[in-house]
């Protein structure tokens, strides 16, 4: 997959131009605050997904401005796309060849990208809720039907909690939890069966990825529910989550939420055996999260027969040639977007973009 060209209009502090990247490295640099991560983050958004800042979509657009625009020319499937999103409202609408195609979200999947920023080491050291989204974020890309999965489970655990704070009011309404009992359990063996799935596929990407940069070292994920479930099929992993429910609901209506499920799980990581957010230096922690991206890149290949861009925002700076060289080996033939403080010194061929008060300037 490729983006040719982007064009972009109220964009954050890159109020309008055009960008025309080449099929390989392509090295975004400058100053800090001048856009870089910005330009990044764009191309980003042709995904279809929210930005990986977090940051809400009004605050995408220019200061003062009403919308913000952003057209991409990708290559998908031998095919070359042009994909738009507009930012209005609060809202993210997609066209694809000028075919209105809805909300943003509506077009994962059709193009595939594969983002590392500074806030992915969160991956390792942070709470359990980013390693379950990043799991997450991974399968959508490659089944949007579990993205459907996922957005019904949380609904019906919304509707659920809701219910058990009311059942201290009213406690009649405790017979009705049996529906979302059901109902839960149905979306949470789909969201538990491709959560295991996929981590152990990226454990053994990963772990030959890791044992490269690190020059021996063992990185191991899995998920920590793995066990309980292992062997059973998703009519099985259903059963035994409705029992789940059954045996703590009265737990639940005391505390007024739902204490066991997918949104609580946690996948682990560790490094020659010890949990790496505990005890992985920082270095140690980096590379990791640098491995589990490589890897959701080199699954998404698989899965597409074709590799996704691979974005990569702010690294290069902590890396010495060598570990360069390794990180550029891992990405293979993917277009690769890169952005940095300085220009890097690089053997590799490559085409340079500064960026400066929101302007890009590419440099052949």
């Amino acid at each position: 997959m490729r983006v040719n060209f982007l064009e972009f209009k109220n964009y954050r502090n890159l109020h309008e131009g055009t960008v025309e990247f080449s099929s390989g490295i392509n090295v975004i640099y400058g100053e800090n605050a001048q856009g870089k991560t910005n330009l990044l983050e764009a191309v980003w958004l042709l995904t279809g997904a929210r930005s990986f800042r977090g940051s809400k979509d009004k605050d995408l657009v220019s200061f003062r401005a009403d919308y913000a625009r952003i057209s991409g020319a990708v290559e998908a499937e031998g095919r070359e796309n042009e994909i738009k999103i507009t930012l209005k409202d609060n809202k993210r609408m997609a066209e694809i060849n000028e075919i209105n195609r809805g909300v943003a979200t509506n077009i994962i999947g059709f193009f595939k990208a594969v983002i590392f920023s500074p806030e992915h080491l969160s991956l390792i050291k942070g709470s359990p809720e980013n390693r379950r989204k990043f799991i997450d974020a991974a399968i959508c890309q490659m089944k949007p039907v579990y993205a459907v999965q996922l957005v019904k489970y949380n609904r019906t655990l919304k509707h659920r909690n809701f219910l058990l704070k009311s059942i201290s009011h009213s406690p009649m309404l405790e017979d009705t939890l049996e529906i979302w009992d059901k109902k839960l359990a149905e979306y949470a063996s789909v969201v538990i069966e491709e959560r295991i799935k996929y981590t152990e596929e990226i454990s053994k990407t990963a772990e030959k990825f890791y044992f490269e940069i690190s020059g021996g070292e063992t990185l191991k994920i899995d998920y920590a529910s793995w066990e309980k479930f292992k062997g059973l099929t998703k009519n099985e992993i259903k059963e035994f989550f409705v029992k789940k429910l059954q045996g703590s609901r009265k737990e639940d209506i005391a505390k007024g939420i739902t204490g066991s499920g997918p949104h609580r799980d946690e996948i682990n990581i560790s490094i020659d055996g010890k949990p790496a957010r505990l005890f992985g230096s920082q270095g140690q922690q980096r590379s990791a999260a640098i491995c589990l991206k490589f890897s959701e890149a080199q699954i998404a290949t698989k899965a597409a027969k074709e590799p996704p861009i691979i974005l990569l925002d702010d690294i290069l700076s902590e890396l010495d040639e060598k570990r360069q060289n390794q990180l550029f080996k891992l990405a293979g033939e993917a277009q690769v977007l890169i952005t940095g403080c300085i220009k890097p010194v690089m053997k590799l061929k490559h085409k340079n973009f500064f960026v400066e008060k929101g302007k890009i300037f590419t440099e052949e």
